[in-house]
């Protein structure tokens, strides 16, 4: 198998991941509204004990049970907070799925290099002169192919680099952006700016909102798109 096969390989598969995760998460969606529905045909006051299936053996000698989990409160956060959390787990998983990509596919290229595997796992990394752009390097045609709108894969890359610091704020400051997020993604917007032609402001970026990480069900199905998009960009620059 040619270093080419095996890259295409390695997106091919990245693809139906990224298919088979957003199933899980929307099954899980459907689940969150079938349980909302569930609590609110109640007519009795109850609570709920999220301990209460813990095996004995792990349980705390005094387990306490929260009084504010009943039923108005938890239909509030079927509707709302947990359906956040799938939402924003589906964000989380979907750009580590990729990392994931990016990163066996430099280590294919390292690796028919003949470079030894730990030399591979020293230079396999994130940063400004590592992943994702050095790949524009060892891969000329991902630097040269853009779709019929205009855009590459490498506005692909700077796109997929603005997620990541999503990414960060959703894990690290409960979805708010700090300054040093801030500072990445307005530079990755200029960047974008000049290298198509076309305005990326800040201040447009979907999933934004007064600095902070706003993400729907809406946004799901825009994320699955773009992935996926982004994969198919890769595999048909590597056709030309």
């Amino acid at each position: 198998m040619s270093l080419i096969e095996d890259i295409e390989g390695l997106i091919i598969d990245a693809e139906f991941k990224n298919l088979k995760n957003f199933n899980k998460y929307s099954l899980l969606v459907k689940a969150n509204d079938i349980s909302k529905e569930h609590y609110k045909t109640k007519t009795d006051d109850f609570i709920i004990d999220p301990a209460g299936n813990i095996p004995e053996q792990f349980r705390l000698p005094v387990e306490i049970v929260s009084s504010d989990l009943r039923r108005d409160r938890i239909v509030n956060m079927f509707e709302g907070e947990l359906k956040n959390v799938v939402v924003e787990d589906y964000f989380i998983r979907t750009i580590s799925i990729l990392d994931i990509l990016l990163e066996e596919i430099y280590s294919a290229i390292l690796r028919d290099q003949g470079k030894e595997e730990r030399k591979i796992s020293e230079e396999v990394g994130f940063s400004p002169k590592k992943l994702p752009h050095v790949l524009l390097a060892e891969i000329p045609k991902f630097k040269t192919f853009t779709n019929s709108k205009g855009f590459g894969v490498v506005d692909y890359f700077y796109i997929y680099e603005i997620y990541r610091q999503y990414r960060h704020a959703i894990i690290h400051s409960n979805g708010t952006l700090n300054e040093r997020h801030l500072k990445k993604i307005k530079n990755t917007c200029t960047t974008l700016t000049s290298h198509t032609g076309q305005e990326f402001k800040y201040e447009d970026l979907m999933f934004i909102k007064d600095n902070k990480i706003e993400l729907t069900l809406e946004g799901m199905a825009i994320l699955r798109h773009w992935v996926i998009t982004f994969s198919s960009s890769m595999l048909t620059s590597l056709s030309k």
